[in-house]
């Protein structure tokens, strides 16, 4: 994440950077609680397993995104070394190497750090630094009313603030469905209509195809709700985010540092390119 100079920063622990691994699996649109890959994961698991477990991107892409939720500048063949397969590290290995540069912001919670009414200020101003006006923003507001404006960032910054404790995030789009459907329709029926010379016809549905293909670019980006499941306002949140019990128990053992930072392999540095001297 990019630092904020308002904010305080402090380092994580490789327990902590292993729950928010986690978490960010959980929160990435793509987790079965019934996959056994995904429940059988573990610090002994390979870095590939969970890498592959979520889109959360290839070997290309996921550096940078490694970087920018743990606040860090690693090199991204520091960070491809852990998630190529063929190099077989494990999922501890990669928590302590990222533990080594790792930061987060000092309102982070880690279950039972806090109290729910600094929960609330935490995530009042979180969403305020997201551009969303917070000036009626009351514990008894609804979440629905505010969750739509944040960007998805801001979304894994509050899931990632107690690992474990919120339901995977769920984003409906009924419109962007709708008007997909209608452009599957309209090219149909312009298909039928070309084919039996219904020139009316195919008029109306191309016309039909170019009025769903431009709705679906501007709905593309525009949820129309998002919620965290069975969390109805902001004092529900709080209070699962400062709760003592994980939404999924047993899978965060946050705790003191761990001693195999000094264990692990350094990855290899990367490749120089020698000058070419003519």
């Amino acid at each position: 994440m990019t630092a904020d100079p308002d904010q305080r920063f402090r380092p994580l622990t490789p327990d902590e950077v292993f729950a928010i691994l986690f978490e960010l699996l959980r929160q990435s649109g793509h987790y079965d609680p019934a996959d056994s890959r995904i429940l059988n994961l573990s610090p002994d698991s390979p870095t590939s397993e969970w890498l592959q477990s979520f889109n959360f991107g290839d070997l290309i892409n996921a550096p940078a995104a490694l970087n920018h939720h743990f606040n860090t500048d690693f090199d991204p063949a520091e960070l491809q070394y852990f998630l190529q397969p063929s190099n077989n590290r494990r999922l501890n290995e990669f928590c302590v190497f990222i533990a080594t540069r790792a930061q987060a912001a000092d309102h982070f919670l880690f279950q039972g750090a806090t109290s729910p009414a600094d929960a609330f200020e935490t995530v009042r101003s979180m969403l305020q630094r997201a551009g969303v006006n917070v000036a009626d923003l009351r514990p008894d507001s609804p979440l629905a009313s505010y969750l739509w404006q944040c960007d998805r960032d801001t979304l894994l910054r509050i899931a990632c603030l107690a690992p474990g404790t919120l339901p995977p995030v769920h984003t409906d789009r009924p419109l962007f469905t709708g008007f997909g459907l209608a452009l599957m329709i309209a090219l149909a029926t312009a298909a039928i209509a070309m084919a039996l010379h219904l020139r009316r016809v195919r008029a109306v549905a191309l016309a039909a195809m170019v009025l769903s293909f431009l709705t679906l670019i501007f709905t593309a980006r525009v949820p129309s709700e998002v919620s965290f499941p069975g969390l109805t306002t902001f004092a529900d949140l709080c209070n699962a985010l400062t709760s003592t019990t994980p939404f999924l128990p047993g899978h965060f053992p946050i705790g003191p540092s761990s001693t195999r930072r000094t264990q692990i392999d350094a990855p290899p540095p990367p490749p120089t390119i020698a000058p070419v001297t003519k």
